[in-house]
């Protein structure tokens, strides 16, 4: 729903995250684009849970494991910080 929300599109579990525009930038996933850092706020702020870093200034960074590729990867790695949480 959040996915949905923040970008206009409905979100199928089996989409990769570029096709709903969740787009990281390089091999540290920085956020270089403002609607990416607002969808990234929205599911913080929906989940209660972090999933941000700043680095420095404006650099954002959504550090995750490289297997997520999809919305349900997403799903799941939103809900296993929530159980660590």
């Amino acid at each position: 729903r959040v996915l949905m929300e923040a970008t206009g599109n409905a979100a199928e579990a089996t989409m990769p995250l570029a096709m709903v525009g969740f787009i990281l930038e390089g091999h540290t996933h920085s956020i270089g684009e403002q609607r990416v850092a607002d969808l990234a706020m929205a599911l913080e702020k929906e989940f209660g849970i972090e999933l941000l870093s700043i680095l420095a200034g404006t650099w954002i960074n959504f550090p995750m494991p490289r297997e997520l590729q999809s919305v349900k990867d997403l799903a799941d790695h939103i809900e296993s910080k929530m159980a660590s949480a």
